[in-house]
């Protein structure tokens, strides 16, 4: 009698298998045993796994749907599933898991095979396993031998015939021991002898910005594809169609495209998200990853998609936020302020000291404290000092306020120095919400997503940008016309950056180049193939993408496709002040002059009317 027909034989099969070879805690046991059988199988499996789930095969009310929904919920874990073959509702049962994606990599099958004829080989013909599928057969190869097989199948459902592979022998010594012998497929990577798929069609999303419409074909698409026509043009499509040819030259699979709009017209046409989440598609050549995809994920990311505000340093005409007032902040300022108000009244105070403790009005002059403010902040700006204390209190204080008057000076002197060496001025403005407070004109490209992130988005930023610039009038303006409108220094324009930066290279100079700010709206997000996160070729895809990379495909492509930002070659020209920038200072020169002849006359007026005239000694009290 073989020893599959022997319970003892085959519960020390699956103790060694499950503990040793699978490495495996948990296993689900599928069985038409008695009961004093299965006592013996629970006893020896609970002493070298944490947990067994026996379901009996005779149980007539069964509920098959319920068992292998158990098995997939805890398809996050290794788990381990025996099922004897021939048993009551095991064929349903295997159907049952097949249509609920339980042959999995995550979940380790095996499956004994009692009969010569081998019927559980014929029964996987017909069921869907894919190319991640994990599953043994114990079946005799003659009535001594017995042979592990590992089984899998490229996909029914895509043209895939089921293929078996001699993976070891298992036999059982004279100690009665079993013995399980090397894996013949331990010595290739995982997938290595899974990697032939041309018997399976792969149904591709085809997404094209620049063909809308195949005109019944995709040849000419896949023409464009593989030229370099309009470099700028399909970007993120043209890489995700090189890297799936790639992919297919080693697996051999067939294509099948389906060409999907990148932005669906109406309700009723579904986008290539949809359908790779409906499985309409296998993959789309491309994808933008995100957080809001519960069932999508893109594969190896190839690129970032990063939409940004570009523009111009706008040249200020405010004294507030002038190449002037740069050096120091606000709070600097008046810090500066401060202390010259507060040296002149220190100095006032010293010099009323003297007068009153000299008791001497020879050797004093009566100083205002307005005369004492002009001599404090001529101090600041170098221009020296024309009155000193007597006393040494009284120097002591004006030297301690000429250190700190040299100080600052030196100070805004290197500040003004290196602002102007540091080549071309980068704009102040860096956030949305700086924007929103800017003169600065704002537009937008005009893709039904972007026009619907700014419309629903529940950033304040974003609302407020909104709100303050009437954006729903600034949708849609052409990359193009945008880009060359951002030459003008007026106008903040949002797209794709590659998109800009194709046109910048082509029309603006090397000057208008290097003053260019950017303000991203969201972070990168990754770009790559996109797949169903449960899709059994995704770690097979992964992994031949991974080698792509490592060969350096991935950097090839990025450097044939994507432009990279124009670099400032001009960084060592020192920087110059222009009229526009220098006009607030005239204009306070000449709000200053004006306000002194207004000051002069209203003094001069209310000296008349006094009887007092300019030069006398009450008139410097």
């Amino acid at each position: 009698m073989s020893l599959l027909f022997e319970p003892s034989f085959v519960i020390n099969f699956l103790v060694s298998y499950f503990s040793v070879v699978a490495r495996l805690n948990y296993v689900t046991v599928l069985n038409c045993w008695d009961l004093k059988d299965n006592r013996d199988l629970i006893a020896n499996l609970s002493s070298v796994v944490k947990f067994v789930h026996l379901v009996d095969l005779n149980d007539a009310t069964l509920d098959l749907e319920q068992q292998a929904e158990r098995i997939v919920s805890r398809n996050q874990i290794n788990l381990g599933v025996f099922i004897e073959y021939g048993c009551p509702m095991s064929r349903q049962m295997i159907v049952e898991c097949a249509s609920r994606r339980c042959f999995t990599s995550t979940t380790h099958w095996v499956m004994l095979d009692r009969y010569v004829n081998s019927s559980v080989f014929t029964a996987m013909e017909d069921i869907d396993l894919y190319v991640d599928a994990e599953v043994k057969i114990l079946g005799r190869q003659n009535e001594t031998e017995l042979n592990l097989y590992d089984v899998y199948n490229n996909g029914l459902s895509l043209g895939g015939k089921v293929k078996v592979s001699f993976d070891r022998e298992v036999h059982e010594d004279l100690n009665g021991k079993v013995v399980i012998g090397e894996s013949a497929l331990a010595s290739k990577l995982k997938y290595q002898n899974r990697d032939d798929l041309s018997d399976i069609t792969f149904k591709i999303a085809m997404v094209s910005q620049s063909f809308p419409h195949t005109n019944g074909g995709f040849g000419h698409i896949l023409e464009f594809f593989e030229s370099y026509k309009q470099p700028e043009a399909d970007v993120a499509a043209r890489i995700g169609y090189m890297l799936l040819k790639a992919i297919q030259e080693t697996l051999n699979f067939r294509i099948d495209f389906e060409h999907y709009r990148q932005t669906p017209q109406n309700e009723s046409e579904k986008s290539f998200y949809e359908a790779v989440q409906d499985r309409k598609v296998d993959l789309s050549i491309f994808g933008v990853a995100s957080n809001h995809m519960a069932d999508l994920t893109c594969l190896q990311s190839f690129m970032a998609y990063r939409s940004s505000f570009i523009f111009r340093t706008p040249i200020t005409n405010s004294l507030t936020n002038n190449i002037f007032t740069q050096p120091f902040a606000k709070e600097t300022w008046l810090t500066v302020a401060l202390t010259v108000m507060l040296g002149a009244v220190a100095v006032k105070i010293n010099f009323f000291a003297e007068e009153h403790l000299e008791q001497d009005n020879e050797y004093h002059e009566h100083y205002s404290l307005y005369t004492m403010f002009m001599e404090t902040l001529a101090s600041f700006c170098q221009e020296g000092c024309e009155f000193i204390n007597r006393s040494s209190p009284g120097r002591l204080s004006q030297m301690m306020l000429f250190v700190c008057s040299l100080v600052v000076f030196n100070y805004y002197s290197s500040g003004i120095f290196s602002i102007l060496m540091q080549g071309p001025q980068k704009s102040n403005i860096k956030t949305l919400t700086q924007l929103a407070d800017s003169r600065l004109q704002v537009g937008i490209d005009g893709t039904v997503d972007v026009e619907e992130f700014f419309m629903r988005s529940t950033h304040s930023d974003i609302q407020q940008l909104v709100e303050k610039k009437d954006l729903r009038e600034n949708f849609n303006l052409d990359p193009a016309y945008g880009i060359y409108q951002v030459r003008s220094g007026t106008l903040a324009y949002h797209c794709d950056r590659m998109v800009a930066y194709n046109v910048i290279r082509d029309s603006y100079d090397f000057s208008e180049m290097c003053d260019l700010n950017e303000i991203e709206v969201m972070p990168p997000q990754g770009v790559g193939l996109l797949i169903r996160k449960d899709s059994p070729f995704r770690e097979l895809l992964n992994i031949r993408l991974a080698r792509l990379r490592e060969t350096g495909a991935f950097s090839r492509f990025s450097n044939l496709w994507i432009t990279k930002k124009p670099e400032c070659l001009v960084t060592s020209v020192v920087s110059s002040v222009s009229m526009e920038g220098a006009f607030p200072i005239f204009l306070l020169l000449i709000a200053g002059t004006i306000a002194a002849f207004m000051a002069f006359a209203l003094e001069n007026g209310l000296f008349r009317a006094s009887g007092r005239h300019f030069g006398s000694s009450a008139s410097l009290e």
